[in-house]
């Protein structure tokens, strides 16, 4: 199928660039009230349903809430289609988006998260609760965004042990009011639980006598 004016090879999708730029559909998640309903996710942060049984933002359904990933910088919060250009701006999003699909020919998105890396993908962990929340692990992969767009962000600073990078969000979506959702923790995924130190992260020198000497680390996540 044609896409941007040309026909595409068939390893596009696996081309993360690719992905980014042709919005290439990589996440499906059926209706759990509609076996003939299926919902979409794409790269360009849009949320797209099919009702005739066809066919990345990732996308999960609890009950009548929708949780999708995005990590296209050119997502808006306003759901709009014109994108955001490179410098920082209140309008941007990149995280988790969640819709109220009860009507499901009228999706409305009742809630955000913004991250500082975006949501490459996610996972819902439980729920709902007796107390009537949900609480999904989120994974971002983009770079990290600059403070100036979203506080506490902080990127790739040798030593620096409050980088956004190595880590996961622990997101809390209450049912009754989504629009409260928001991150309790951002634990990082191979901190030392005594010390608190980020073990991925090495700080440079040398491993013991006759060892190679080391540059501090550099992000590859």
């Amino acid at each position: 199928m044609p896409i941007m004016g040309r026909q595409q090879s068939w390893d596009s999708a696996w081309d993360v660039y690719a992905m980014s730029t042709y919005n290439t559909i990589t996440s499906l998640s059926e209706s759990i009230l509609d076996q003939n309903i299926l919902y979409a996710g794409t790269d360009d942060g849009l949320i797209h349903s099919t009702k005739d049984g066809g066919g990345l933002g990732d996308v999960s359904i609890v009950g009548d809430l929708l949780i999708m990933s995005v990590e296209q910088v050119r997502g808006r919060v306003d759901c709009g289609r014109e994108g955001v250009g490179k410098d920082a701006s209140p309008e941007r999003f990149r995280g988790i988006r969640i819709f109220d699909i009860s009507d499901q020919s009228r999706p409305k998105q009742v809630g955000i998260v913004q991250t500082c890396r975006g949501s490459h993908t996610h996972s819902v962990v439980s729920g709902p609760s007796a107390d009537g929340k949900i609480i999904i692990y989120n994974s971002g992969t983009s770079s990290v965004r600059d403070e100036e767009e979203l506080e506490q962000c902080v990127g790739n600073i040798p030593g620096d042990e409050r980088t956004a990078l190595f880590r996961i969000d622990i997101i809390e979506i209450p049912i009754s009011d989504p629009s409260k959702s928001r991150i309790v923790s951002s634990p990082a995924v191979f901190a030392d639980l005594e010390t608190g130190s980020l073990a991925g992260l090495w700080r440079g020198g040398d491993h013991g006598d006759e060892t190679q000497e080391t540059k501090p680390y550099r992000s590859m996540s």
